[in-house]
């Protein structure tokens, strides 16, 4: 969450968010030589951006990953007074995908998933209403996921620029990988969900690998649709100070069709 008091976003700001929500994971040359300013400059601009919370790079599942798992969007309605502290443990919770504070008639918005329908209402009907401060627990059952909101662009960047950060479409691999997640893969998606950028170097030596099986496994994850890089950032400080969800009160992350 973006500190208080925190400067709107300069048009430099957006045009390096621009070139991160087209290449997540580009390097700091790739970006420097399209925006025209030097790598350190836009590391350093990147760093003071995540450091206060206006702009990070993270990971969502992607198609085929959730195709693989029950989704559900879940309207939840707290004690008057305990919003953020719920906000605040369910963040811990690994079944939650977003989480979203309302100003509308429920109190928090959440995308859900679990591994399979017996798993979502245990953990919706029987874990959700104990957690402390929560009143009532409502769940919407996804049935297909059309789209997800790492798609969504801020048009700061020229055209040619955007050209020149547009990878042509990946070719498939003929040994494209097992698409099961693995042990080690939920390390890795663990260590990237903290920082999306998180060099390959780096993730190597925390998980105890060569550089070159992080560097693979990213590509075939990526390449089989399981996961997908995105860059978000505080949107009140880019102009747009108000989300609003569709009919139903659903989160705008992944519009969808949804079952009551």
């Amino acid at each position: 969450m973006a500190q208080e008091g925190a400067k709107q976003l300069s048009e430099e700001d957006l045009a390096l968010i621009h070139a991160l929500q087209l290449r997540p994971r580009a390097s700091w040359t790739e970006l420097g030589r399209v925006l025209g300013v030097d790598p350190v400059t836009v590391a350093r601009r990147f760093h003071r951006l995540t450091e206060h919370g206006m702009a990070w790079v993270g990971l969502s599942p992607g198609p085929r990953m959730l195709e693989r798992t029950c989704v559900s969007y879940a309207r939840i309605d707290c004690a008057p007074g305990a919003t953020a502290a719920v906000a605040q443990a369910l963040g811990g919770h690994p079944h939650m995908l977003t989480l979203e504070r309302s100003a509308g008639g429920h109190d928090i918005l959440a995308t859900v998933a679990t591994r399979d329908l017996h798993a979502l209402s245990h953990y919706t009907l029987d874990l959700l209403p104990h957690v402390p401060g929560i009143t009532a627990v409502h769940a919407r059952i996804v049935t297909h996921m059309f789209t997800e909101g790492g798609r969504w662009r801020i048009a700061a960047l020229a055209p040619d620029q955007r050209a020149r950060l547009t990878a042509p479409p990946a070719t498939r691999s003929s040994r494209p990988g097992p698409s099961d997640l693995t042990a080690f893969d939920r390390a890795l998606l663990g260590r990237l969900v903290h920082d999306g950028r998180a060099s390959y170097q780096a993730l190597a030596t925390a998980l105890s690998v060569s550089l070159s099986t992080v560097k693979r496994r990213i590509e075939q994850l990526t390449r089989l649709d399981v996961l997908r890089f995105r860059c978000d950032f505080a949107r009140p400080l880019g102009g747009w100070p108000v989300a609003i969800s569709g009919p139903g009160s659903r989160p705008p992350i992944c519009p969808a069709s949804a079952t009551p």
